[in-house]
């Protein structure tokens, strides 16, 4: 355990952070989550609405230092991918 008041500090700073990071994390798997259940049930009105969703979050994901930048490009790409699929079928 930390025993000066810099360290103890800097703990409750990392673990306030783990905890928004998590929240973070946990939001863009919900709306991913639902993205792919759109996707499955070939609802493409409101798969188009989940991947705009899902594309923000993920940007301000990015912005906050939640994931990193190639994370969410990799992410968003396959999403655009299953979104293709939805529309030509």
């Amino acid at each position: 355990m930390a025993h000066t008041k810099q360290a103890l500090k800097r703990h409750r700073q990392s673990e306030e952070d783990r905890l928004r990071n998590k929240a973070g994390r946990s939001g863009i798997k919900r709306v991913q989550t639902q993205f792919k259940a759109a996707v499955a049930g070939k609802d493409e009105a409101s798969a188009t609405e989940l991947y705009k969703r899902l594309c923000s979050s993920l940007d301000k994901a990015v912005k906050k230092g939640i994931i990193k930048k190639n994370q969410a490009v990799r992410k968003k790409g396959r999403a655009a991918g299953h979104l293709r699929a939805v529309k030509v079928a």
